[in-house]
């Protein structure tokens, strides 16, 4: 599940125990993607619920993701209609079976719950354009979209790809009760389409979390996505004081953190003209498993190589 992808599933990365956790449960399955040479080069995760219902998990590909969640979308389908079960909303609870634990990054409605007036507007998403994207959809909806609707396409990652559709879409999104996840995507999205101000208003409430246990570990890669956030706002050592007081318990210090930590603790010191010190922890991170870390490591490397 993860070395293809380079992701925290990976053998010997941090999540590496969740692709066997994800093997042993039986309500748990994994879809592939192959190439004709046999390559892996898309995966999905698939679940089903004790209601009983399906649930879809993230996409991940090489190339070509819009021709995999389509190909998603139209097997989910399928596999659901065949079953006799529903499409379940991503909110839905993934029980485990044999595994004691496993890592829920976090499921996506990919088919617009089986509406074909939505499942269209998914399947044209690349060819809209920003002044586009609200007509469509209260189209397809038959007025507003409804704020779950706008958050399940923050999760879905469609906003990843064209961050310029999420801003007229903004304001849909409840002012109160607004769950972290979906505001933290909602602060991704905008810094991607450069709608700085709005972004950093969303990120605020994100700034003064709890401390950390031991055991929750998995939500600070949040904390390290805040910290990202505020790198990219310009204001680098807000990221670094967020990822101190959000050390978990059983952290020395900095540079034994988590590796997705150590990454934006290193891209933090890096964007305060720190490179030494920067090169240090990504080193760390790359050590503790982080794959993104290599690139870094080789322009920090050629950098102060230089006289």
């Amino acid at each position: 599940m993860g070395e293809p992808f380079r992701t925290c599933l990976a053998p010997g990365s941090f999540n590496f125990f969740s692709a066997v956790s994800n093997a042993a449960d039986l309500n748990k399955r994994v879809l592939y993607a192959r190439d004709p040479a046999g390559a892996v080069r898309g995966r999905c995760l698939l679940t089903l619920t004790a209601d009983p219902a399906l649930l879809i998990f993230r996409v991940y590909g090489q190339d070509r993701r819009e021709q995999l969640e389509a190909g998603v979308r139209a097997y989910a389908r399928e596999l659901a209609a065949a079953v006799g079960v529903p499409i379940a909303p991503r909110t839905t609870v993934v029980e485990r079976l044999v595994a004691s634990d496993w890592y829920d990054d976090g499921a996506q409605d990919l088919t617009a719950g089986g509406d074909p007036a939505l499942t269209a507007v998914l399947d044209g998403w690349d060819a809209l354009a920003p002044d586009e994207v609200r007509p469509a959809l209260e189209r397809a909806c038959g007025g507003a979209p409804a704020p779950g609707l706008v958050a399940s396409l923050l999760a879905s990652g469609r906003f990843v790809r064209r961050p310029a559709l999420f801003p007229p879409l903004l304001d849909l999104l409840p002012e109160r009760g607004l769950d972290p996840w979906t505001r933290l995507a909602a602060v991704e999205a905008l810094l991607a389409a450069g709608a700085r101000d709005p972004a950093r208003t969303l990120l605020e409430p994100l700034a003064r979390p709890p401390r950390l246990g031991a055991d929750a570990w998995c939500a600070s890669q949040g904390y390290a996505r805040i910290a990202d956030a505020f790198v990219t706002l310009g204001e680098p050592h807000r990221g670094l004081q967020l990822l101190r007081r959000t050390r978990p318990a059983d952290v020395s210090g900095l540079d034994d953190d988590y590796p997705h930590r150590l990454g934006a603790a290193a891209r933090a010191t890096r964007a305060l003209q720190r490179p030494r010190k920067a090169l240090r922890l990504f080193r760390a991170a790359q050590a503790a498993g982080d794959g993104r870390a290599a690139d870094a490591i080789r322009e920090l490397e050629d950098e102060l190589s230089e006289p």
